[in-house]
């Protein structure tokens, strides 16, 4: 499994004279980056940037897996060196796809959209024992195997066959991931490697709103370790401080204890029921000690 990792970002200084703003906040966007092991650089323009090949020579010049910031209109990449852009400004009106308003952006959104770009599943949270990430086609086969050890489990609705299930999640990827910017991840157990489970948010209607369920699966040799909890606990914060989900609800049937027991510790409560299910329900709202992010997808 190859995934990319962005280990620099460029901000282009075209920015600063059209957005004065974006100057005082650069300092504050480097120590964020920093933080989180990726380099940050400006890169100076001074010739056309509607010229592309002048445009070109500069990206040339500048250190692989990067994204670049910038106010250009057209899209100049670099695939073999996996060189991106990003457009930047709210009045963006160019051909970039992926789009910053200003430079209070996080750090896992830059991550996101260089997964993007690379067509490598975005890795939503590592913990101290388990990787979260995105799905993708080859993974099927893993997850197939997976649910056959749940093929006695009553609580959970079975996988498609494996073609259409590969059908499915060809489609999950481009509609679900790619819209949403959530959905159902993979658990992979950091010691071994192994596949050991789902877990993400998916859309339900709700009182007629579509609202936002946590939603989880853990395999049958790898129940009662504290995975569920765990894997949940990093789902809860993604939603709370990339998303900015103010809250999740979990729908669970009223027979299966140990659902029950994991919404309940997890600090859910009761919403409603509907025949054999428990609709649980918490607040995940910022406390206001979180990142401000004003972003947003072109997509």
């Amino acid at each position: 499994m190859v995934i990319f990792m962005l280990k620099q970002i460029y901000v282009s200084t075209d920015i600063f004279k059209k957005f004065p703003q974006a100057k005082k906040d650069y300092n504050a966007f480097v120590y964020k980056m920093n933080r989180n092991k990726i380099n940050v650089h400006q890169l100076d323009i001074k010739n056309d940037l509607d010229n592309s090949n002048i445009f070109m020579d500069i990206l040339k010049g500048i250190l692989n897996d990067s994204l670049v910031i910038t106010t250009r209109l057209n899209i100049v990449n670099m695939e073999e060196k996996n060189i991106f852009c990003v457009g930047f400004g709210e009045d963006y009106r160019g051909k970039i796809p992926y789009i910053i308003a200003d430079l209070y952006v996080t750090y896992n959104y830059m991550r996101l959209i260089y997964a993007r770009y690379t067509h490598t599943p975005f890795v939503v949270a590592n913990t101290n024992r388990l990787l979260l990430r995105e799905i993708q086609l080859e993974d099927v086969k893993d997850l197939c195997k997976l649910y056959d050890t749940l093929s006695d489990c009553p609580y959970l609705e079975p996988l498609y066959s494996y073609e259409k299930e590969l059908e499915f999640t060809k489609n999950y990827i481009k509609n679900m991931y790619a819209f949403y910017q959530y959905g159902l991840w993979l658990i992979y157990e950091k010691s071994t490697q192994e596949l050991i489970g789902r877990v993400g948010i998916e859309n339900r209607q709700i009182d007629g709103i579509l609202r936002q369920e946590l939603g989880y699966v853990i395999g049958k040799n790898y129940q009662h370790k504290g995975y569920a909890y765990e894997a949940a606990k990093a789902v809860i914060k993604y939603a709370k401080e990339e998303l900015f989900l103010e809250e999740l609800f979990i729908c669970v049937q009223k027979d299966n204890i140990p659902s029950v027991g994991l919404a309940e510790k997890l600090g859910f409560t009761p919403y409603g029921e509907a025949q054999e299910f428990i609709l649980y329900h918490s607040f995940i709202c910022s406390t206001g000690n979180e990142e401000n992010s004003h972003i947003y997808m072109d997509i």
